[in-house]
């Protein structure tokens, strides 16, 4: 890491956001969940904050913003060609890993993942000043947001490395939505789920967590997914066991793995990943529309929403790679 002059950076790649601009404009529509307001935006203006990336190191400003730019440019291309081409079957192993870096990183520069972190902290602060010895509360020391931040961001290439491992060994997956409905992009993209093993005593959306599955929208028709080995298991077996009376998304994954083909999406499937987008969201939705109907409607229904994603365990590396 190098100083920088203080500038502003972004959350969300531009690259990224890009893909999610109207037709033949640098610009998008953003929904801010705080305010319940919606609003054109450039994208050089979208999922971006003054001095995001910079911290103060003995007394230096420095910033982290290289590392993510590196990894940027290692994956804008392969993300240009899957938009285009709408396949994964010629993906090599570096792109692969290009990939990979790409949703760690993501993961760990995310808005979401910053509050967590932050919210951490004052979780520890607060039961250390409840119930902590002398001892434990001289260690935890007073709330100091520059040092939290410098914490965070001095060794990021280190920890984007301990996350890449996980989503390598994932199987790579393309689903499609239609253009009459398409894909939001909230300002922490990285969605993560479980569908088949669900449990309400622990996480089972943390990246070694079996069945889980993490999708970043790639454009408002498009989401790449990062997808447990034991789907692929499970939807073998029932074309196995059952044939072609298999139900049609276990062929269509099994055909997504072999040759490369996107899974089409139905609208269950893109709210499912839409309001994930949504929760996840510190504040900012972007879309190619403007339609937020369904923003809308989730924090109606639910005035939390407007918050982002609260933390609900003891760690954010746990968190994530659900250990």
């Amino acid at each position: 890491m190098k100083p920088i002059e203080k500038r502003k950076h972004h959350y969300v790649p531009q690259f990224l956001l890009r893909n999610f601009s109207i037709e033949g404009r640098d610009t998008l529509f953003a929904f801010d969940k705080l305010l319940g307001s919606r609003f054109p935006v450039a994208v050089s203006d979208a999922a971006a904050e003054k001095e995001y990336n910079t911290f103060l190191s003995s007394g230096r400003v420095e910033c982290a913003e290289d590392t993510f730019t590196t990894i940027e440019n290692g994956a804008a291309q392969v993300v240009r060609s899957l938009v285009r081409q709408r396949h994964l079957k010629e993906v090599s192993e570096a792109e692969r890993i290009a990939l990979a870096r790409l949703a760690a990183a993501q993961m760990l520069r995310s808005r979401s993942y910053r509050a967590a972190y932050d919210q951490i902290g004052q979780i520890v602060r607060r039961l250390a000043e409840e119930e902590g010895t002398p001892e434990f509360k001289r260690w935890v020391g007073e709330a100091n947001p520059e040092e939290d931040k410098r914490a965070l961001l001095e060794n990021i290439g280190e920890s984007i490395d301990n996350f890449v491992p996980y989503l390598v060994k994932k199987d790579l997956v393309l689903f499609t939505a239609p253009e009459h409905y398409p894909l939001y992009i909230g300002d922490s993209p990285i969605a993560r789920t479980n569908t088949l093993n669900r449990s309400e005593l622990r996480g089972t959306s943390g990246l070694a967590s079996p069945g889980v599955e993490i999708y970043l929208p790639l454009s408002p028709t498009l989401v790449l997914g990062f997808m447990c080995p034991t789907i692929k298991a499970l939807t073998r077996e029932l074309i196995h066991r059952f044939g072609q009376e298999a139900d049609g998304f276990s062929i269509a994954y099994q055909q997504a793995l072999h040759f490369g083909r996107p899974v089409s999406l139905e609208k269950p499937n893109i709210d499912h990943i839409n309001s994930l987008e949504i929760m996840l969201a510190e504040r900012f939705v972007y879309s190619q529309t403007d339609d937020f109907g369904l923003v809308e409607l989730m924090i109606k229904d639910d005035p939390a929403v407007k918050e982002g994603a609260k933390v609900e365990v003891s760690s954010p590396f746990d968190r994530y790679v659900g250990r």
